[in-house]
C-alpha cells in the first residue's frame, strides 16, 4: 500500500522506513496518529563520529573496519584516549563532545 510522507509517495511502510532511516513500527504509528511529517531518524542510531589513534572516523563501526580490531575494541581505545584527555588537557567536557572524543 503506499504511504506518502513529507510530500514523497513510497511503495509500502517498509521502503519509507528504508528510505527514512527508521522502523517500520515508528511509521505505522505515526500513519496512526496522522502525524506522518513528523517522521525523523532516532538520534540514538545516528552515526557518532570518534578518534582513534589520533585518526578521526565518522563512527566507532568505520574505525573498526579501517584499524581491522572489533567495534569493542575501538570502544575502549576510545574511551582510555577519553581519560587519558581528561586527566592532561584542559579542556571542558562540552569541548571533548563537540570535537567528538566523549
Amino acid at each position: 500500500m503506499p504511504v506518502r510522507i513529507r510530500g514523497v509517495t513510497y511503495r509500502s511502510v517498509a521502503a519509507a522506513a528504508r528510505a527514512l532511516n527508521v522502523g517500520v513500527r515508528k511509521i505505522e504509528n505515526n500513519l496512526d496518529r496522522g502525524t506522518p511529517d513528523k517522521i525523523a531518524p532516532c538520534q540514538t542510531h545516528m552515526k557518532k563520529p570518534c578518534m582513534v589513534d589520533g585518526v578521526y572516523y565518522s563512527s566507532m563501526s568505520d574505525a573498526s573496519r579501517a584499524i581491522g580490531v572489533s567495534v569493542e575494541a575501538v570502544r575502549q581505545r576510545v574511551k582510555r584516549n577519553t581519560a587519558w584527555l581528561a586527566k592532561t588537557a584542559p579542556v571542558s567536557p562540552h569541548v571533548m563532545a563537540w570535537r567528538g572524543l566523549v
